[in-house]
Order: C-alpha cells, then structure tokens, then sequence
C-alpha cells in the first residue's frame, strides 16, 4: 500500500530559488571560466592545485571515483525499486529522469557549448561540465527523492561525502578543470530545485539541522565565490605574481564545490505522494 504523506505542506519558494540561483551560476561561471581568457587561465590553473594530492599513490585512489560513481547509483536504484514497491510513482519517476536528464544534459553541453582558444586550454577539447560530479549529485538527490525507509541523515551526509570526493577527485586526477566539477553541481542543483518546486515535497525532520547546513554552505559558496572574483581580477590586471594564486583557486574550488553540493542536497526531501495537498 502506498505511504501515507507527511501532514506538512512543501516549501516551493525555497526550491526555486535553489533552481534559479544555480542556473544564473551555472551561466555565469560558463561566461568567466570558458569565455575570457583570466577565467581560462585559472581553469588551467587549476590542474596544479594541491600538489601534495597528485603523486602516483593518491591517482590511484582517485581512481576509485568510478567505483564510488557506481556504488552511489547501486544506492539510487536500491532506493528506486523500494519506492515502487511503496508505489511512490511521481517520487521515481522524478528520481529516475533526474539522473537520466543529468547524464544527457552533461554529454550535449560538452558537445554544444564552444570553448573558444584564448591560450590557456589545457586540454584541447571541452570537458564543462563534469559528468561524474553531476549524476554522483543525481544520484544522492534521486535517493533523497525516493525516499526508503533506511534512509538517514547519516546516510545523506556519508553519500553526500562520497559525491564531493568523485568530484574533488576528478580535479586531482587531472580529468577536469574547477569549472567543470563546479558546473556539474551547480546543473543538478538547477535540475532538482525546479523539479522540487514543481511536484512539491514531503517536510521531514531535522528542520533546525537542514537550515544551519543551508547557511553554511551558502556562507562557503560566498567565500569561495568572493575568492575566484579575486583571482580573476588580479590575472587581469597581471598582478598574479602578488598573491598565491593557485592556493586561492584552491581555496576557492573547494569552497564552492563543498558549499553547493551541501546546500542543494539540505534542500532537498522526499516527493511528495499524489496524495499530497
């Protein structure tokens, strides 16, 4: 028999926001990292972060991000098959064209959006945006979605931790630049704000716990936003030897990577039922 909904009316405010905001990023950060030549520059930058991460030892366990990839999607689809057994439909439904919405989304950008040659490539083909940091994010939402009855908040913050490590981790394995694991969050963080706001979602608990998440990722996005501005003004104006700057595009990434991730996931709770108001 299907569950019965929570007696809590969903916020729709809150996830459109999320959705907007993430899109005017996800533009935004198109616009500066692919489209001038400091943002370039910083992207290339951005391979030679965290040093002390990148010896032969630490690749190979970057290697694991597909692993990892795999078992968060494992993780969905156990999840999946327990929402239609509770026949929460709209819930898998939603969970399931998510990730499939987010793997399509991430090949036709890649193949779509042009990277013009200003000199600072790196690599010589486009890889905005990451296609593993975006559906590992699916994955942990589409899970979210669904709903089973074991999921927790330790569960959320462990497969959440698992996400931002593939993402971290295809930075550091050199497979992709900071723009391109950041625009993969901030894509999935547009995908599921509107789709929460369009179908509604089920109020669960720990509100006081989701609203301090919520504002320290938002604080850490904001920090680490404030920082890349800075390192795009300072390699514009050819002052990049006056500050360290790959320990600001360090800083930076990690920051909003971390910070976007944990506030589209806070933001985030069962669909709704049909049955819902």
């Amino acid at each position: 028999m299907a569950d019965r909904p929570v007696a809590l009316r969903p916020s729709r405010v809150r996830s459109s926001l999320l959705a907007a905001v993430c899109a005017v990023g996800f533009i935004a950060l198109y616009a500066t990292a692919i489209l001038t030549p400091s943002g370039q520059a910083l992207d290339a930058a951005s391979l030679g972060t965290f040093p002390a991460f990148r010896g032969e030892g630490w690749l190979a366990i970057y290697g694991a991000r597909d692993l990892l990839l795999l078992a968060l999607l494992g993780a969905a689809a156990v999840a999946g098959v327990e929402c239609i057994i509770r026949r929460r439909w709209v819930a898998a439904i939603a969970g399931c064209a998510l990730i499939g919405a987010t793997a399509v989304a991430g090949i036709l950008l890649k193949s779509g959006l042009p990277r013009p040659d200003l000199g600072e490539q790196a690599y010589l083909y486009q890889t905005f945006p990451s296609g593993h940091a975006a559906v590992a994010l699916a994955a942990v939402v589409a899970t979210i979605w669904f709903g089973p009855r074991w999921l927790r908040p330790i569960v959320v913050l462990v497969m959440g931790s698992v996400a931002v490590f593939i993402a971290m981790a295809s930075l550091l394995s050199f497979a992709h630049r900071a723009s391109d694991i950041l625009g993969g969050a901030l894509m999935v963080g547009a995908f599921a704000g509107a789709t929460s706001a369009i179908l509604g979602s089920q109020r669960v608990r720990f509100p006081s716990a989701r609203a301090v998440v919520c504002l320290l990722g938002s604080g850490s996005v904001l920090v680490g936003a404030a920082l890349y501005a800075l390192a795009l003004a300072v390699l514009a104006a050819g002052l990049a030897g006056t500050i360290p700057i790959l320990d600001v595009i360090a800083s930076s990434v990690t920051l909003t990577v971390g910070g976007v991730m944990a506030v589209v996931l806070a933001d985030q709770h069962p669909i709704r039922t049909a049955a819902t108001s």
